[in-house]
């Protein structure tokens, strides 16, 4: 590639590619088509002289047997009506010239007749010959099998040349009128296929110099680059959250050390006044000291860690995102470097939540709730959904229940989950070959007061030396470096693992041996239960199967009126898009004073909307304030509340204010959907009944 056209634009490079490989194919296709006409005409004009040299050697054959010499002239005379035959000879078969003929050109012969010899000799048979300007012919004359004589005839090509030109003419008409309009339409496509292009590449690179994360990229498509730019859109929406998030940690150590400066401040002025208690306070102030370098070291190891673990996807994303830039891409490559940004992406995001958890659970603000819970359908979930991981490594995962077992138990069903999936990751990640087991049995007899249920998940991995399992419940621990290279994690997980399980009233520990594999074993109070409510699965150690894939949520329709309350334009678009792939009629407003009116308006005109959509972070009116509003009044359809906030407490809090339901940002497409529908019918259900009470 020259120099000026590796370092021009995508724009011109793909320009000059195509034109090439365009001019290229229009120059083969007119030469292909050329050479071929060229070689038919030739061939066309061989067979009507050798079907001509046929109907003369017919004509000629009685004046041959005969000796009639007048007649064979008066025969090849007649090719006068030929005018492209420069020559015809019938030679007897002795090789005498019988008979010919000559056209007259300006009242001379042109040429002098040649001998037989050098025509063509009677014993080698037909023989036909292509000279520069002419096509010569040869050809016996038999009768019964005998030899009588042979024809000689000769063909002029000029006319034969004369196709040819023009051919070649209307070749390069056709060639010049080809190429220029592939010119004018390759500029026009060119610019639209490389625009998206250059738009994201200018938006990282403007993230990348100035490390501002308001700014968004404008989606152009639905095809796979649309896809990336919602995907890098939503991944600097997560970014920006984790930054405000780190900020408030920041500032709340800031002021934890604050504190406890002050507290060794008052200290020292005790020390003056109290010389008896010197040893103590000494004693007292090392300790206060000790916690506030501590309380140093850690905020200074977490802003560390977390640097690392942002920085590792963000590299990845705006690594594979310039690569996206070559113009030699081919699709499976765009394709596979979309995928790895929307991996990194989602491990960005589950970064931020395992930050949210810690920062809860250090704060002491984590909510836990206990409700009745169906144990087998809850496990046959967890076992569907790491089924696909532990199958994407050629691991077997299996399910094994160990005597009776509750078939309700009181806890929180979301917390469990997050305990066993987090667990089982680990086992599926840290193992190469072999197989993952979860265990599943009462940890005591049914007699006692506390009944408790015991979860044991064992790997045949890398294991763990003793060392190394003493310090893996420790925030940011790992077992070592080298598994954190290979791979990868905060090593928040189990740390909040163990929050999970102690509040949940049970233990956790793990038996464990290197290149043997490992055992985590941890057990949770179950509440009140009796043998009636026992039940003995009849899937007892069986194989898990293979999962398949799911049927696509979002084929499904949604023939209804949606009214989305958003403020963030790109979130507009977004949730737009889906709802209106999905069949909705979708009415967008940027506020909840705008999502009230319209909800009025709807019902004046008698087209009601068959739910909202509410945003609960907006200007003017948020959408905590509009659905109370909404509920005041008596409005009585499906809400759904759109948050950003994930805990426990901001879903009760949008349940609180009136919400039927509660989804949290960034979305799943296919989840999304699904609560749409739920809500749907739930509200059908529900104005139903209430028509039927009005009745009785």
């Amino acid at each position: 590639m020259p120099h000026w056209l590796r370092n021009a634009p995508i724009r011109t490079k793909l320009f000059v590619l195509t034109s090439v490989a365009a001019g290229v194919a229009l120059l083969l296709s007119c030469f292909s088509f050329l050479a071929s006409n060229m070689t038919g005409l030739y061939e066309a004009k061989q067979w009507q002289l050798k079907t001509l040299a046929d109907v003369l050697s017919e004509n000629v054959t009685a004046a041959l047997e005969f000796d009639d010499q007048k007649t064979a002239q008066e025969i090849l005379t007649s090719l006068n009506q030929q005018p492209t035959i420069e020559m015809a000879c019938i030679y007897g078969p002795k090789g005498e010239l019988f008979a010919s003929y000559l056209p007259l050109k300006d009242g001379k012969k042109a040429v002098s007749l040649p001998s037989l010899a050098q025509a063509q000799k009677p014993a080698e048979g037909f023989f036909s010959q292509l000279g520069d300007n002419a096509i010569s012919l040869s050809d016996p004359i038999l009768f019964d099998g005998e030899h009588l004589g042979t024809l000689y005839l000769r063909e002029s090509l000029s006319e034969l040349k004369a196709d040819l030109i023009s051919n070649v003419l209307v070749g390069v008409v056709v060639l010049t009128l080809s190429m220029g309009a592939g010119l004018i339409l390759n500029g026009k496509l060119q610019k639209r296929f490389t625009q998206p292009i250059i738009g994201l590449v200018e938006t990282m690179r403007r993230v990348g110099e100035s490390g501002d994360y308001s700014v968004r990229v404008q989606k152009e498509t639905d095809d796979e680059m649309g896809t990336l730019q919602e995907c890098f859109n939503a991944m600097l929406n997560q970014i920006q959250t984790g930054q405000r998030d780190l900020q408030k940690a920041h500032d709340e150590m800031e002021a934890c050390v604050e504190q406890r400066t002050g507290e060794l401040s008052r200290t020292n002025q005790v020390l003056a006044s109290e010389i008896k208690q010197r040893k103590k306070t000494e004693a007292q102030l090392r300790v206060a000291k000790e916690e506030a370098e501590a309380a140093n070291r850690a905020k200074s190891e977490f802003l560390a860690n977390m640097s690392h673990e942002i920085r590792t996807p963000m590299t990845a994303i705006l690594g594979y995102v310039d690569l996206l830039d070559d113009p030699k891409i081919t699709r499976d490559e765009m394709l596979d470097h979309v995928e790895t940004v929307r991996r990194n992406g989602k491990h960005l995001l589950a970064i931020i939540s395992d930050i949210l958890d810690l920062s809860k659970i250090e704060s002491g603000k984590m909510v836990i709730e206990r409700i009745d819970m169906s144990l087998l359908p809850f496990l046959e979930d967890v076992r569907s959904f790491m089924t696909p991981n532990a199958q994407a490594k050629g691991l077997e995962l299996r399910v094994t229940y160990q005597g009776p077992l509750p078939r309700l138990i009181q806890t929180d069903p979301f917390r469990l989950r997050q305990i066993l999936i987090n667990i089982i990751g680990n086992a599926i990640k840290f193992t190469q070959k072999g197989e993952v087991e979860l265990l599943v049995r009462m940890a005591n007899p049914l007699a006692v007061s506390d009944p408790r249920l015991e979860f044991i998940i064992r790997d045949t991995g890398i294991g763990m030396s003793k060392q190394q399992s003493a310090k893996i419940f420790q925030p940011f621990v790992q077992a070592n470096t080298t598994s954190s290279r290979q791979f990868g994690g905060t090593g928040l997980g189990l740390a909040i693992c163990q929050y999970f399980v102690n509040v949940l009233g049970g233990t956790i520990d793990v038996e464990s041996e290197e290149y043997k594999g490992s055992a985590f074993r941890f057990t949770i109070e179950t509440g009140p239960i009796t043998s009636q409510v026992m039940c003995f699965p009849e899937n007892l150690n069986r194989p898990v199967p293979t999962v398949k894939k799911a049927h696509s949520l979002s084929k499904q329709r949604l023939p209804y009126r949606i009214l989305l309350a958003e403020d963030g334009i790109d979130n507009q678009r977004l949730f737009s898009t889906i709802l209106k792939k999905a069949g909705a009629d979708v009415t967008v407003v940027e506020n909840g004073q705008r999502a009230i009116l319209s909800v009025y308006q709807a019902e004046e005109e008698n087209c009601p909307f068959d739910l909202i959509l509410m945003d609960m972070q907006m200007p003017v009116c948020d959408g905590y304030e509009a659905t109370r509003r909404l509920r005041d009044a008596g409005y009585r359809l499906p809400i759904l509340a759109l948050t950003a906030h994930a805990m426990v407490e901001d879903r009760e809090k949008c349940l609180g204010a009136g919400c039927d339901d509660f989804v949290t940002k960034p979305i799943d497409r296919e989840k999304f959907v699904q609560a749409i529908l739920k809500n749907l019918l739930d509200g059908r259900h529900r104005m139903e009944a209430d028509a039927e009470k009005a009745i009785v």
